[in-house]
């Protein structure tokens, strides 16, 4: 190693500082003391020894990137420094160096948690869109099912659910097309990104019928309607069950019941039940027929289109308000910037131990929107092409050369 002393005599500015003292001049706060140019900090006067431009990252680099700085934070890392040494603009320099530092940004938690506010907009028209997703796999019933297609139109809120002993594609495909040949096709069909529902056989099929299949968010079930089914459904099975005691590998018995209730009850949403709107009329229950009471009830005129769109955007208006209630705003990203992604466990390698992984992936960068809360993501390296909500977004800062 070179000398402190020698480096300081090659930088121009310790050069000018040692000229001034040497030539008799008063500088304040400064002194040589055998040949080291020294610096007296606070009103303790504590001397530090003044650090040259070109020694500033490896300083910082020994008391934050090696074994010894085990990568500190920006304030552990400048104290450490500070002890020692000094420099003009010696905090600004620790900071950046460690914000752009790719290890502390690819494992490390991000201390303030980005919540997107609500963005999805209201429907406009029944069976223009339909929301698809599993539940399970559960105990297998007496019927050899331990799957639940659920299937429901973002409009209306009319419900199916179709009991399985699989979710493969084939499977799938054979319940959507038994749901579309009974409904008809909808414009838009939305799933998660299991491989029951992006395999080439549900992409095939939506061709079929001249379908748009869209995918909600990775790792972010609030972007699937079906996900608010999926927890309902999970809650009463279980009441009826524990209600009427009955075994557990009974579920689809009860499971019919469930639906009829859903689809035949009031929702806050849409102001009615989800059978006044899709079938344009009220379903009767086995009461209505024992005491013949349709043959007396007036029933109210089934709601316009247009009055249920109004409701909806209230409702719509009034959750966002809860929603966003309480939430920072939202971090702004642009095309072409580069990002890291939050990694879960399913994304971890099983050759790898999910404690010692990073928590973040390697950069990406921003090459479209497909929502103000979704984005489309390239691999800076591999450059395959991933899709994210921006929740599960930090922005990265690359160090300068």
């Amino acid at each position: 190693f070179i000398s402190i002393q020698k480096h300081q005599q090659t930088d121009e500015y310790c050069k000018l500082i040692q000229t001034r003292i040497q030539g008799g001049q008063d500088v304040n706060n400064f002194a040589i003391e055998n040949s080291l140019l020294i610096r007296y900090v606070g009103r303790k006067r504590l001397k530090r020894v003044v650090v040259p431009e070109k020694l500033y990252n490896l300083i910082i680099y020994y008391y934050h990137d090696s074994k010894i700085g085990n990568h500190n934070s920006i304030t552990k890392t400048y104290r450490s420094v500070a002890k020692r040494f000094w420099w003009n603009g010696m905090y600004k320099r620790i900071k950046d160096y460690i914000l752009s530092c790719h290890l502390c940004q690819t494992c490390k938690p991000l201390n303030i948690q980005v919540n997107a506010h609500l963005a999805s907009t209201p429907p406009t028209a029944v069976w223009d869109k339909v929301y698809i997703d599993y539940v399970g796999p559960v105990i297998s019933s007496e019927q050899g099912y331990r799957f639940m297609l659920v299937c429901v139109d973002s409009f209306s809120k009319w419900l199916r659910v179709y009991p399985t002993r699989k979710s493969t594609a084939k499977v799938t495909c054979k319940y959507l097309t038994e749901l579309f040949s009974t409904y008809g096709p909808p414009k838009i069909l939305i799933s998660d990104n299991a491989k029951c529902f992006s395999s080439t056989l549900v992409s095939q099929l939506c061709m079929q019928w001249g379908i748009r299949h869209g995918f909600s968010s990775p790792y972010h079930p609030a972007s699937n309607m079906s996900e608010r089914c999926n927890r309902n459904l999970k809650y009463n099975l279980t009441l009826l069950i524990k209600q009427y005691a009955m075994q557990h590998k009974s579920w689809d018995q009860v499971l019919p019941f469930f639906v009829l209730n859903y689809n035949s009850t009031y929702h806050d949403a849409i102001g009615t039940s989800p059978a006044t709107i899709f079938l344009n009329r009220d379903i009767t229950t086995p009461l209505d027929h024992i005491w013949n009471l349709e043959s007396f009830l007036s029933r109210p005129n089934p709601p316009s289109q247009v009055e249920i769109h109004e409701h909806l955007q209230r409702a719509h208006e009034k959750a966002k308000k809860y929603y966003n209630k309480g939430k920072l705003p939202t971090t702004k990203f642009r095309i072409n910037q580069k990002v890291l992604v939050k990694q879960f466990a399913t994304s971890v390698p099983h050759t790898l131990d999910q404690k010692f992984t990073p928590l973040w992936s390697s950069p990406k960068v921003i090459k479209g929107f497909t929502s103000p809360v979704s984005v489309l993501l390239e691999d800076a390296e591999t450059y395959e092409i991933s899709k994210s909500h921006i929740q599960f977004l930090r922005p990265y800062i690359e160090r300068p050369a």
